[in-house]
C-alpha cells in the first residue's frame, strides 16, 4: 500500500509541476492576495522549516525509534535526505520554475518539513493530527514572506511524502527467500498427523524436507528422538 500511495503522488507531483509550467498561475496570485505580505508572525511561522530544526527533529526521531524499531530509525534520517536530495538535484532543475532568483518547483523546506513528520506519523500515527495543520501553516508562511508560490507548497506536500514512503515500503517488503523460510518454519513448527500403530504406540510426525520429531507412547512412559 505505502508503495502503490507513493507512485500516485509522485504522479500527481510531475502532473502538477507541468500543469503550472514556469512562472505564475491565478490559483497562485489569488492564494498569495489572500495571504498579505511579510509580518514578525510569518516570518516567526517559517522558521518552522528552518533546516537546523529539520536535522533537530530527524535526529530526534531516530533517537526515540532506534532500540524498539532500527529500521524506522534509519528511515527518519535517510527518507529525507533522499526526498531533500531527489528534489534539489532532478525536479527543480526538471521543472525549472523560477521564483525571483532560485528554482521553486517543488518547495525544498516544505519538503523537508513533509517528509519528517510523514516519519514521525509511520512512528505514531496520532501525530498526523499535529502533523497536517503544521505544514498547511508553515507553507502559508512561505507563500506571505514571498518565497514560493502556493503551488510549489502543494507539490511539495506531495512530494516529501511520496519519497519516504516509497523507502519504507520497499524497506519492509518481503523478499521472495525470506518468504520461503517464513513457510517452511511454519511448516517445520505444525504437528503433523497422529498415527496409532498395533503395539498403542503413538507417533507425531514434526517437521519438514526429511528432518522429523517422532514421539513414541507406551503405558505412561514418553521419548523423544530424532531420525
Amino acid at each position: 500500500m505505502p508503495f502503490a500511495w507513493s507512485l500516485v503522488a509522485v504522479a500527481a507531483t510531475v502532473v502538477l509541476g507541468l500543469a503550472v509550467g514556469r512562472g505564475s498561475t491565478a490559483f497562485d496570485a489569488a492564494i498569495a492576495g489572500r495571504l498579505g505580505g511579510p509580518s514578525p508572525l510569518v516570518d516567526a511561522l517559517t522558521l518552522l522549516t528552518h533546516p537546523a530544526l529539520m536535522v533537530f527533529a530527524m535526529g530526534l526521531i531516530a533517537a526515540l525509534t532506534a532500540r524498539t524499531r532500527p529500521l524506522l530509525a534509519v528511515l527518519a534520517v535517510a527518507g529525507p535526505i533522499l526526498a531533500v536530495s531527489l528534489n534539489t538535484w532532478v525536479l527543480k532543475p526538471g521543472f525549472d520554475r523560477v521564483y525571483d532568483d532560485h528554482l521553486a518547483y517543488p518547495s525544498g523546506h516544505t519538503t523537508t518539513l513533509a517528509a519528517v513528520l510523514t516519519v514521525a506519523v509511520i512512528a505514531w500515527p496520532r501525530v498526523l493530527a499535529v502533523a497536517v495543520p503544521l505544514v498547511l501553516v508553515a507553507g502559508a508562511a512561505i507563500v506571505a514572506a514571498g518565497y514560493h508560490y502556493a503551488t510549489d507548497i502543494v507539490g511539495a506536500t506531495l512530494w516529501g511524502p511520496a519519497a519516504v514512503t516509497f523507502l519504507w515500503g520497499r524497506s519492509r517488503e518481503p523478499r521472495p527467500q525470506r518468504q520461503y523460510l517464513e513457510k517452511r518454519r511454519s511448516v517445520a513448527g505444525s504437528p503433523g498427523p497422529v498415527a496409532q500403530s498395533s503395539e498403542g504406540t503413538t507417533v507425531r510426525r514434526y517437521g519438514h524436507g526429511g528432518v522429523r520429531c517422532v514421539t513414541w507412547r507406551r503405558g505412561d512412559q514418553r521419548r523423544r528422538g530424532r531420525r
